[in-house]
C-alpha cells in the first residue's frame, strides 16, 4: 500500500463496458444516445482500472485498512471483480423483472 491504480496486476483490466452502461443507461434510465454516451469517456484502450480507477483504488485501500484479514485482500483487482459481479447480479434482476407478464 498504497495502491496505483494503473498496477500492471489490475490495471488493464475492464472496470467499465462502455457498450453495456450505454445500453443500460438508455433501457432503464430513458437517457437519450448522446446522454448515455457522455457517462464514460471512450477511451482508446478500454475503461479500465488504470483509466477509470481512482476512486476504486482509494476505497480498496480504505478496506484494506479497515479489515487487513480479509480473504481475498482487498485491493483494486478484487473489488472491480465483487463491483462486476453485483453490478451484473442486479442487472439481470431489473430485466427479470420487466419481461414478467402483469397479472
Amino acid at each position: 500500500m498504497p495502491y496505483r491504480q494503473d498496477d500492471p496486476r489490475w490495471g488493464k483490466k475492464l472496470m467499465w463496458d462502455r457498450k453495456q452502461v450505454v445500453k443500460v443507461a438508455r433501457e432503464f434510465n430513458d437517457e437519450t444516445r448522446a446522454d448515455a454516451e457522455s457517462l464514460l469517456y471512450p477511451y482508446s484502450d478500454g475503461n479500465n482500472i488504470a483509466n477509470e480507477g481512482c476512486m476504486l483504488s482509494c476505497l480498496a485501500m480504505v478496506l484494506k485498512l479497515l479489515a487487513p484479514p480479509a480473504k481475498p485482500s482487498w485491493n483494486p483487482g478484487t473489488l472491480n471483480r465483487a463491483a462486476v459481479i453485483a453490478v451484473s447480479a442486479n442487472y439481470l434482476m431489473r430485466k427479470r423483472s420487466v419481461m414478467l407478464p402483469l397479472p
